[in-house]
């Protein structure tokens, strides 16, 4: 197996180190490096709705049209189709530079959009392309990091399908032009049309639905070693570098890369979806570097730039956080029961006020979640001797014997006895 620590090409130095995580892709030659999918009958989309999409890295210059992904077959008609970007050469020698191509049947289709930044520069993109049925006619879409780019009114009834391997990076049926040079991940295949509105603007920097039928495909190309290429699809249709299951010279090199796509901003969300009213609790972001977070409640307000959040709710929301390039990860926000939550208190019934460290005060434990309570307590003769706002875990006495406490939080009340020993 060839690995990639660093890689120099067109001027571009990547750079695999990634702090303490990792975030692995695929990276093709440019030549003849491939991935190949097996053939499923799911994947007979024929004239219906599709949406093919990916995170392409590439600095090709020269004149041609690396493959993303594609199932035409070697020296065949060029039937089905081929998902690429295109540099194309326009009068006066003017280049398109890094735009969407895509092939269907016998039929070309070009997005020839000047003003659109190239997906040619180096940095990681997310590519797509759509098509929706019109009746007579159909609508070709692309799209460039979740934006809409252009549309194309195409003819209807362009048949896809050939019954053929699924090839990533490399196209059968154009071999000598179409190696991908650069880096692909998470390639994703769709039986409907997705739309900006309908998944791709708001969703192409999260995992889909893992459920979802209408995924044909979801081949995240983030396994780091081995031959295997993980379709987490319900399909489950795993794919391979290469054309066998050892090593070759057409397999993609695995490496690290160092870039956003890999720092999308994580919520630590271990046990933190079901919250008690009035709970105070802490969230984590991994990843990026510059965050705003809000809640869906008052989507307007930032309520913090940190890396960290501290955060106290009273009613069921939706928590955002959004990285310095637009990646954002979510978290709903679920009110327990006081049933549930009573059990989160520990009211520790003695102290030992002898400075030692051990049992000094009186102690509610977990009672820092809560940043409304009141506490009171009592002498044997129901004589109140102390109250405070929001307790701190701080009251001891030197005066041995026993006390009672009433503690309230909202709307739920504790009490019991105090023990000074």
């Amino acid at each position: 197996m060839k690995y990639l620590n660093t890689i120099l090409f067109t001027a571009v130095l990547i750079n695999f180190s990634f702090g303490q995580n990792t975030c692995s892709g695929l990276y093709f030659d440019g030549e003849d490096d491939r991935v190949l999918i097996p053939y499923i009958s799911e994947y007979n989309i024929g004239e219906g709705d599709f949406t093919m999409e990916a995170w392409v890295n590439s600095v090709r210059e020269e004149r041609r049209i690396p493959a993303i992904l594609s199932n035409r077959v070697p020296g065949g008609d060029f039937t089905g189709y081929h998902f690429t970007i295109h540099r194309w050469l326009a009068g006066n020698n003017t280049y398109y530079t890094g735009n969407i191509f895509m092939r269907i049947a016998d039929e070309n289709y070009y997005f020839f959009v000047e003003a659109v930044p190239t997906v040619q520069d180096g940095e990681f993109h997310h590519v797509a392309i759509t098509r929706e049925n019109k009746d007579s006619s159909a609508l070709l879409s692309i799209y460039n990091d979740g934006l809409l780019v252009d549309v194309l009114e195409v003819d209807a009834g362009k048949n896809t399908n050939t019954g053929s391997t699924l090839v990533i990076g490399y196209d059968y049926a154009n071999p000598a032009n179409t190696g991908f040079e650069g880096f692909i991940r998470d390639v994703k295949l769709w039986n409907v049309a997705k739309t900006a509105e309908r998944g791709i603007l708001e969703d192409y920097y999260l995992e889909p639905d893992l459920t979802d039928s209408t995924l044909l495909g979801y081949w995240k190309l983030d396994e780091g070693e081995g031959q295997l290429v993980k379709d987490y699809s319900l399909y489950a249709n795993d794919g391979k570098l290469g054309e066998t299951d050892l090593n070759e010279d057409i397999d993609p090199i695995w490496g690290q890369v160092d870039d956003f796509l890999c720092y999308a901003p994580i919520i630590d969300k271990t046990g933190k979806e079901l919250l008690c009213p009035q709970e105070k609790v802490t969230f984590l972001v991994d990843g990026d570097v510059d965050y705003r977070w809000w809640l869906a409640s008052n989507p307007d307000k930032i309520i913090s730039e940190e890396k960290t959040l501290t955060l106290t709710i009273d009613q069921e929301d939706t928590l955002f956080v959004e990285g310095s390039r637009g990646i954002k990860d979510t978290l709903q926000l679920s009110l327990a029961s006081f049933d549930f939550c009573d059990k989160t208190i520990t009211i520790f019934d003695f102290i030992t006020p002898n400075n030692d460290g051990l049992n000094d005060f009186f102690e509610v434990e977990n009672l820092e979640k809560y940043i409304s309570n009141e506490l009171w307590i009592f002498n044997r003769w129901g004589q109140q001797i102390y109250y405070q706002e929001n307790y701190a875990n701080d009251w001891q006495t030197g005066i041995k014997g026993t006390y009672f406490y009433l503690l309230k939080i909202k709307e739920k009340e504790y009490e019991g006895s105090i023990m000074v020993k």
